[in-house]
């Protein structure tokens, strides 16, 4: 994969019906994966996307705050993951809406 064929989607909910007014294309700059990331098993299914342009924050557009170091997950805490993509290994098809996994 290469930075060149992917661009970053800003401001919707969901990308397949893309809205004008609020909707930003951004192309990468570079990407970054996690260096144990296993294919086979998804382990370290993580990276970073760096852009070329700065967002412009709006309402439909805003940043995450991520937790301190200091409020770091214990073993056994429950968790809440947002995005888009597969939920089961094997599935075909990524969501194309924004979907909370939570247990």
């Amino acid at each position: 994969m290469h930075e060149a064929d992917l661009t970053v989607l800003e401001g919707v909910t969901n990308y397949t019906k893309q809205d004008s007014e609020t909707a930003s294309i951004h192309s990468l700059d570079k990407i970054v994966i996690h260096p144990n990331y296993d294919r086979t098993t998804l382990d370290f299914d993580v990276g970073f996307l760096f852009l070329k342009n700065r967002i412009s924050f709006i309402p439909t557009a805003k940043p995450i705050a991520l937790a301190p170091v200091s409020e770091r997950p214990k073993h056994g805490d429950i968790l809440l993951a947002t995005g888009w993509g597969r939920t089961e290994v094997g599935e075909v098809n990524c969501a194309s809406k924004i979907i909370a996994l939570s247990p």
